[in-house]
């Protein structure tokens, strides 16, 4: 992932952004991002960028000579396209622009505007040059000041991209969209005792004196290799090196000086090797001249150019530290080779950084490795689909950091893994290179995988790509076994489930999957059932006498994603979980097993869970059991808690625990944590999950004991990765303990300013469920005060932290401060994700000017403090009452809610009212004999032509302006059912029910329709 992606990561948030369809858009008409790329009439072909970045300032200067180029031989009529050029620079200043035959330029805070005095004819190049200054960039670039920290891992200088989709911008003049590939020189002018490095060849180093007196080193790199503008990435600080020699190419390691050469070796170890086999893989080269590594602290998510990679220094292997399988395959991805044009194609490129990665361990470790790997691939895309379902190819997504989730990379990854088994193992890898070759250093998307796919290969792949890509689903099969002894036949029945899409059509999807049947004498029967169109396939299988079955698998090969339930006898159950090969059907044997909770079946899974083999399948049992509330499944927890050798799978369950309590089970937590050479990482679980035992009293000063017990790795600040990664979970068994000890000491941790820079945002929202979990409002106001002091962090997961916190604390008179941290942390086109929140949480979208300072100096309103009356469509809106931004007293804040309510619930029965009239005046023309109908025109309300908490945005729903919870009206003459993708309001109209009916009053006679009643229609509201 090139860009650590804040919201996704909190679940709630990432269901409540997608729970905004392309119905609800119009709410958000400001935050819908550009999602096409411009015309490549004109273009980039080649930059040469010198840049000086500040990293004590936090600020850069740079020139960049551009050259454009116009590729097409034949020309477009348009003289204006052909003479014009806007750049992508968002927050610049000081920006001048010179070129020959430059007519003009323009910026508006966000485009360079570029003009000729005569348009490009033919294959013509132009040069400009551009200079600029950036002043703390939002997004883009990294500055580490250490002067103002007090923490070890802190006391480095250095500066950094951290590019992700659309964020070059912030930084760097250019066309930032990932289709626009050129090439680049540039130059980073730095301090003497500093190392540079970024993409392409290192040409030159030499030395220069500044206009400050200043000696500096100029450093250069050329990139000859055209890449996007996401790719586009340097690293320049107080830096060690590490050259691996004996390679092809040379490879070197970065971090920070106060780390150890042993453990950035360690860390990156693997790398050359991983090179030379995704190049054999793909029967294609790297043509990089070099591949740099860089781990640094307080970074952001992934960066992977051209020739380097960044990654945070999380990463980093210290000794002690039990990783998972964490590999660095997915720094080396095709997307060094070609690129994709729109943003709906990346999850091409993000399934198969996913995907080589499963593939190295095929290759390198076990099939039972690779298989659970592409199990949790599974697991992690259908558990996000019960969040939410999209397709993978998405256009209608609201922003393109909502399409780095799990749907991209695990739902990728195994749209790649079934295409690789319908094709096969040749055919897949020979179509694969034929891409990448034929569309070398350009742009690929989906059609063009599709294409060539098919070429290759000779199939039609169009159904299997409208089922799989360009719909939302996924199949669902249920599994009936059924054994006649008489005559020795097997049947096995598999059911698809039948779906509704959007137009309310059954969908069944068309795929083959293989069946065995494994006997007494261990003798294999297979059959390949096809669903085509149908929604029940039926397998028979005839055994010799004397044979009885033993157990079924079904898609052993595991090439095909599909949720799987089985409806299959006990014994059968018992003897797939005992002695299938594959470890999905052993999963899924379990998995069916314990749903059951009878204690004569627990007991059954007790002796066989203890003779399995891989620890995989052991992590997933422990998972199912920890979802079983009994006795009985408490004792087997406990009993594979102590049990468990494997450090990875214990590093694993660990943390399950934390979703159960009971005595059995926090002895075994407590004896775990007794044991001197537990790993580290089952170390931090076991902490976690001990602050989660309802049934343990006292449990901060328990937790406490063991921070001093294990003080190398709980202490506050410690100078290594490890204690970060313990304490952090420490203190979210901390904020589980619902103890005002607690939070007296989380407060006490956040106001040292001594903590790991990653510990900081879990101390933050710890405090916070603390507060919400005391529910007092000491606490509360404590929480909140405390958040504002360290609000002012120019760390991004910090800035996060509070603005999530500040929500959760229904802290709305903060609103002014949570715009504020949007505005200046976060990109423009991550701000609805944090629109949505608030959305939620306060019942309205935010309006600063709804919430206007108090002068309590002089307990006065100024002029600014009440908001003037607003008129929309002759409805009268009041004021808002003045909120103070520091000085209110929260005390109030729940009659303040209760006024907002009731003024807008006023409001919206006034306009309610209006309606009403509406519809009696068009009875009364009824009344009067008029046969003819009108012509209704029907409006689409937007927020520019309706306030946001206008109900007509919301038909049939009334929204609270501080509340959640919607106000439902319960009348079906006023929601127009006829439209569903889009609501509308009829203005001045009647509904369209009551069109029909008064058609058919006008072929009756003209008494009965002097008789019909102008009632007003009853309005049930529901508070």
């Amino acid at each position: 992932m090139p860009y650590t992606n804040f919201f996704y990561s909190d679940q709630n948030w990432r269901s409540d952004l997608y729970s905004t369809n392309s119905n609800d858009l119009h709410s958000y008409p400001q935050r819908i991002f550009e999602k096409y790329p411009p015309n490549s009439v004109l273009s980039i072909s080649h930059m040469d960028i010198t840049i000086e970045p500040d990293i004590f300032e936090k600020k850069l200067k740079g020139i960049a000579n551009i050259t454009i180029t116009h590729k097409p031989k034949l020309l477009l009529p348009s003289e204006q396209i052909r003479s014009y050029i806007k750049l992508n620079a968002v927050d610049f200043y000081s920006v001048s622009v010179s070129g020959k035959d430059v007519l003009h330029h323009s910026y508006d805070g966000k485009f360079i505007h570029i003009y000729w005095t005569s348009p490009f004819e033919g294959e013509e190049y132009r040069n400009v040059s551009i200079s600029w200054k950036v002043l703390r960039p939002v997004s883009g670039i990294m500055f580490q000041n250490p002067i103002n920290s007090t923490h070890y891992l802190d006391q480095v200088a250095f500066s950094a991209t951290e590019n992700g989709l659309y964020r070059t911008r912030y930084w760097l003049p250019c066309i930032d969209y990932p289709g626009f590939k050129h090439t680049f020189e540039i130059s980073i002018i730095h301090q003497a005792d500093h190392i540079a490095t970024a993409n392409g060849q290192f040409s030159e180093s030499h030395q220069l004196l500044t206009h400050k007196n200043l000696y500096m080193n100029s450093t250069k790199f050329v990139n000859n290799l055209p890449c996007s503008s996401t790719h586009i990435t340097f690293a320049v600080g107080n830096f060690i090196k590490i050259t691996i020699p004996g390679h092809n190419i040379p490879i070197s390691y970065f971090t920070t000086k106060n780390k150890q050469e042993s453990d950035l070796f360690k860390t990156f170890e693997s790398i050359p090797n991983m090179i030379y086999w995704i190049s054999d893989k793909l029967k294609v080269e790297f043509p990089w001249p070099k591949y740099d590594n860089v781990i640094l602290p307080r970074y952001i998510g992934k960066t992977e150019g051209s020739s380097i990679s960044i990654i945070p220094m999380r990463h980093l292997k210290e000794p002690g530290i039990l990783n998972d399988i964490d590999l660095k395959v997915d720094l080396i991805n095709i997307s060094n080779i070609v690129g994709f044009s729109c943003v709906q194609d990346s999850w091409l490129f993000d399934g198969f950084s996913i995907y080589f990665k499963a593939i190295w361990i095929q290759d390198h470790l076990s099939t039972d490795e690779f298989h659970y790997q592409m199990y949790k691939s599974a697991k992690n895309y259908m558990d996000e689909c019960k969040l939410y379902k999209r397709p993978l190819y998405c256009k209608e997504y609201v922003t393109a950091s909502s399409l780095q989730d799990r749907h991209n990379f695990d739902g990728g990854c195994w749209r790649i893994h079934m295409l690789r088994s319908i094709l096969g193992e040749e055919l897949f890898w020979f179509s694969i290179t034929k891409l990448l070759k034929s569309h070398k250093w350009d742009s690929i998307n989906t059609n063009i995988f599709k294409n060539t796919l098919e070429a290759c290969s000779g199939l039609n792949l169009t159904r299997f790509f409208d089922e799989f890509v360009y719909s939302s689903n996924y199949p669902r099969i249920k599994v009936h076994y059924q054994y006649e002894p008489i005559s020795q036949l097997v049947q096995i029945t598999i059911d698809q489930g039948n779906y509704i899409n959007s137009n309310y059509e059954r969908v069944l999807y068309s795929f083959k999957i293989e069946v065995q049947l494994i006997d007494s004498l261990d003798n294999v029967h297979k059959k390949t059932l096809e669903f085509e169109s149908v929604s029940r396939v039926m397998a028979i299988f005839h055994l010799e006498p004397g044979v009885i079955p033993n157990y079924i698998r079904i898609d052993p090969e595991m090439s095909l994603l599909v949720g799987m339930k089985l409806e299959v006898p006990t014994h059968i159950l018992l003897n797939m979980a005992e002695r299938a090969e594959d470890i999905r059907s052993r999963i899924l044997a379990y998995k069916q097993l314990i749903s059951s909770g009878l204690p004569n079946i627990i007991e059954q899974v007790r002796v066989r869970i203890r003779k399995e083999p891989f620890y995989g399948v052991r992590i997933q049992v422990f998972s199912f059991l920890c979802i079983i509330n009994s006795y009985e499944s408490f004792e087997l927890i406990s009993e594979l808690l102590l049990l468990e050798k494997n450090n990875l799978a214990l590093s694993k369950i660990s943390k399950y625990v934390s979703t159960v309590s009971g005595n059995l089970i926090t002895k075994a937590i407590k004896t775990r944590i007794s044991d001197p050479k537990i790993p580290q990482l089952a170390l931090r679980g076991l902490l976690f999950s001990l602050g989660c035992q309802i049934c343990l009293p006292n449990k901060t000063e328990l937790l406490l004991n063991y921070m001093h017990q294990f003080k190398d790795l709980l202490q506050v600040g410690g100078s290594h990765i490890s204690n970060g990664i313990v304490r952090q979970f420490l203190i979210k068994g901390l904020a589980n303990t619902k103890e005002i000890d607690s939070f007296d000491y989380l407060v006490k941790c956040l106001k040292s300013n001594s903590e790991c820079c990653f510990v900081i945002p879990t101390l933050i929202s710890s405090i916070t469920k603390l507060a919400i979990s005391i529910g007092t409002v000491a606490q509360k106001n404590t929480a909140i005060d405390l958040i504002v002091t360290i609000s002012h962090s120019e760390d991004n997961r910090v800035s996060f932290a509070c603005i999530d916190s500040l929500i959760k604390l229904s802290a709305f008179e903060k609103i002014n401060l949570i715009e504020s941290i949007k505005s200046r942390r976060f990109i423009n086109e991550d701000h609805i994700w944090i629109d949505k929140q608030v959305d939620k949480f306060f019942g309205f979208q935010p309006q600063i000017d709804d919430f206007m300072e108090y002068n309590t100096s002089t307990n006065t309103f100024n002029k600014h403090n009440l908001k003037e009356v607003a008129s929309v469509s002759g409805i009268t809106r009041g004021p808002r009452l003045p909120v103070a931004d520091s000085s209110f007293n929260r005390d109030f804040s729940s009659l303040l809610a209760t006024v907002h309510d009731l003024k807008t619930k006023i409001w919206e029965l006034e306009f309610k009212n209006e309606q009403i009239l509406a519809i009696n005046s068009e009875r009364e023309i009824y009344s009067q004999k008029i046969e003819a109908v009108p012509d209704f025109n029907y409006t689409r309300f937007t927020a520019n032509s309706a306030s946001k908490t206008d109900s007509r945005l919301y038909p049939g729903v009334f929204r609270h302006e501080l509340s959640a919870e919607p106000v439902t009206i319960n009348d079906a003459d006023l929601e127009d059912s006829s439209s569903k993708n889009h609501r509308f309001y009829q203005k001045d109209s009647p509904s369209s029910l009551q069109i029909s009916q008064r058609k058919n009053l006008g072929q009756k006679s003209i008494s009965n329709s002097n008789k019909q009643s102008t009632k007003s229609p009853q309005i049930k509201i529901k508070f």
